[in-house]
């Protein structure tokens, strides 16, 4: 009898079990496994040069350059937002804009501080950066075109058209990092 009722209650509980599966839901937004992010705490300004370089040996590699969108954004100590390089950025501890251009070259990124005219921003000029986040999302694949085709020619500007087409500002911060998953 015993065993009658410990089989009873296996039937009942995988009865239960099966009448609990519904139908497959849709499927998620893809995670951010293709997705590296790179923080820079307190990057300093270099006297001689007047840029911020940063190292990012066996990262920034020539493939990783040709074939991924590389987003850079940076945050100064004095200030609440969060710019996209290149940028025409509000400097708030010095009350004015400046051009930032940032140079991507195997292992290396490079950021720019110039004056409005086109020179370069003296050092005792430069404002306190907070943060450099480089952002590298990876093509998860190459499709190439030849002729005079409307389509994009590089997995890179196709990632860029799928995220402009997901609705994703690209050079607003938070868009990105929520799209992504990634913590502010």
């Amino acid at each position: 009898m015993k065993t009658f009722i410990k089989l009873s209650r296996i039937i009942i509980l995988l009865i239960l079990i099966g009448a609990c599966q519904g139908p497959e839901g849709p499927p998620g937004k893809d995670g951010n496994a293709n997705v590296q992010t790179y923080i820079f705490n307190n990057p300093s300004w270099d006297n001689s040069h007047r840029s911020i370089t940063i190292e990012m040996n066996g990262i920034l590699t020539k493939e990783v350059i040709k074939n991924d969108v590389i987003l850079v954004y940076i945050k100064h100590k004095a200030a609440d937002y969060v710019s996209l390089l290149p940028a025409t950025v509000w400097c708030q501890s010095h009350g004015v804009f400046r051009e930032y251009s940032c140079d991507v070259i195997p292992n290396f990124l490079e950021i720019i501080s110039f004056e409005l005219d086109g020179s370069r921003t003296l050092y005792s000029e430069l404002a306190p950066v907070d943060w450099v986040k480089v952002v590298i999302i990876e093509s998860s694949n190459v499709s190439t075109y030849s002729g005079n085709s409307n389509k994009p020619s590089s997995s890179k500007q196709a990632l860029l058209d799928k995220l402009e087409k997901d609705g994703v500002d690209i050079n607003n911060y938070y868009d990105v990092c929520v799209y992504f998953g990634i913590e502010p």
